[in-house]
């Protein structure tokens, strides 16, 4: 299955250190939603969604 692009989970965002790494970094999930991510289903509907945001960002 191909890589579309990684999604930070918690921790501070840092778009210029993101770039340095050189990974195809879709962006971050908020820590509220990273919290309120209590089991595998919710922390699936919040990575789905940040993807669906970045896709949007990128078309």
């Amino acid at each position: 299955m191909p890589l579309a692009g990684l999604v930070q989970w918690g921790l501070p965002w840092e778009p210029e250190r993101r770039r340095r790494e050189a990974l195809p970094w879709l962006g971050a999930l908020d820590s509220t939603a990273a919290a309120a991510a209590a089991d595998s289903h919710d922390l699936g509907r919040h990575l789905a969604l940040a993807l669906r945001l970045a896709c949007t960002k990128l078309g």
